[in-house]
């Protein structure tokens, strides 16, 4: 989102990395870090921060910057939100993020999980009564797989909590990709 929020500004370069920021600034030759502060809950947290920081390269330096009081509020939670009960966005976003990038998707995923007889169902049956465009899926099944993974659940042959555990996560991520996210 960052890359495309600023692909119009050529003296910007947005790039991800995977080790300590005082390392990666080693590599760029840099010893300034820009950070940006909403609330007095990001000062402390950039403060404590920043003093990591210069204790590990001792020429690094944080500038704290604050944005508009119109854009103070404004996170990735707040946006996230927003956006599973079909709430206006626009105003938080830059346009190209919002018109490139499939995060920005008005979609909740609701898991429910219980042992039988909980009222798992009828729960699910209200909120699909009141929102038609609800997707309703079970898992174990829905898929070739989850059938298969639910007949070997429900017949006790699986010793192992561990292989339980892998043979469920394996159904879910299988039944997401096939099931939810085609939809």
């Amino acid at each position: 989102m960052t890359k495309a929020g600023t692909e119009a500004m050529e003296n910007i370069k947005v790039i991800g990395f995977n080790k300590l920021l005082v390392d990666l600034s080693d590599e760029l030759d840099a010893n300034i870090i820009i950070r940006g502060l909403r609330a007095v809950s990001d000062f402390e947290y950039e403060l404590q921060m920043g003093y990591a920081n210069s204790s590990l390269k001792k020429e690094l330096e944080t500038i704290f910057l604050m944005p508009s009081l119109e854009y103070g509020y404004v996170s990735s939670t707040v946006v996230r939100s927003i956006l599973p009960f079909n709430g206006r966005v626009e105003h938080l976003l830059h346009p190209t993020v919002l018109q490139n990038d499939k995060s920005v998707s008005k979609v909740m995923y609701i898991l429910f999980e219980g042992i039988d007889t909980c009222g798992k169902s009828t729960q699910i049956q209200l909120i699909a009564n009141q929102h038609p465009e609800v997707i309703v899926t079970h898992e174990p099944g829905g898929t070739k797989f989850g059938v298969k993974a639910r007949e070997i659940l429900l017949s006790d042959s699986i010793k192992s909590k561990r292989a339980e555990l892998l043979l469920f996560l394996a159904d879910r991520a299988e039944h997401y990709e096939e099931v939810v996210e085609a939809k």
